[in-house]
């Protein structure tokens, strides 16, 4: 499939059928609307799919997702062009984080993930994270993101930071400790009752208490390797003391998730 150039046809598919511009004539399968958000705002520019579209789009995006499951198609995926190495997973962040609420792009997160499992992956998407982390990692912050959106995004961040060395200055600026406790914060449910006081700053990001039996081990799992992976570095050990991680660790649901503590110690030993 690969030398069939896949994941460019299908590309060229996806913006042919929803990614319109207002000078665009690509206006058959897709268009763009006026929308009032909000009271306050102006109306803004949505696109709006006509009706049928959807199966294909999920279907095409699906069909890249096991692309990408192989070290030949996550190549494939990044390309090798120096001229629009990435263009492909670029764009399909900005339609995964501008349908944010869609199904049909759910996969996408399967395709960041998998690519950030190659080195060259993950490296590109490093040194691109204005266009591809960064609006990620903004996304994993709503509490309305799908399960299965958050479950393959923490997975894709996780990976990237197996880079931690050589873009220690990079996670640095993305103020990637910080990140990393919210995301914790919420996947455990821990609210201004279960969090230590040196926590303050973090009340209301969890909403409600989550039990037990309902916090996603693997999510655990990778979030924990977050922070074992940065304790490599002194200035993360650092980072997370004055933070004080370990508080935050003492308070954390994790007794169910096998080597979970065994993580925990890692860091705050």
């Amino acid at each position: 499939m690969c030398e069939l150039n896949v994941a460019r046809r299908i590309f060229e598919f996806l913006m042919t059928s929803v990614k319109p511009s207002s000078t665009s004539i690509r206006t058959e399968n897709a268009k763009i609307v006026k929308v009032q958000l909000t009271e306050e705002g102006g109306p803004k520019d949505v696109y709006e799919l006509k009706q049928g579209q959807g199966n294909s789009i999920q279907f095409a995006v699906m069909l890249l997702s096991n692309v990408a499951m192989t070290e030949t198609g996550q190549n494939h995926m990044l390309g090798s062009d120096k001229k629009t190495k990435g263009s492909i997973i670029e764009n399909l962040c900005g339609m995964f984080t501008y349908f944010r609420n869609s199904e049909m792009f759910d996969f996408v997160a399967n395709i960041l993930a998998n690519v950030s499992s190659l080195k060259a992956g993950r490296q590109w998407m490093i040194e691109n994270s204005k266009n591809v982390l960064s609006p990620l990692f903004l996304l994993l912050q709503d509490p309305e993101l799908s399960k299965h959106r958050r479950k393959h995004l923490i997975e894709t961040l996780r990976n990237v930071l197996f880079e931690w060395e050589k873009y220690e200055k990079d996670f640095l600026q993305m103020d990637v400790v910080e990140l990393l406790c919210r995301y914790l914060i919420r996947e455990h449910g821990l609210t201004e009752n279960s969090l230590p006081e040196s926590f303050e700053r973090m009340y209301g990001i969890a909403t409600k208490e989550i039990f037990t039996k309902d916090i996603d081990a693997d999510n655990t799992l990778n979030l924990l390797d977050s922070f074992v992976l940065l304790g490599n570095s002194q200035t993360f050990l650092k980072i997370m003391s004055e933070k004080k991680i370990p508080e935050l660790f003492e308070v954390l649901k994790v007794k169910p998730f096998g080597d979970s503590r065994d993580k925990i110690d890692c860091v705050t030993i």
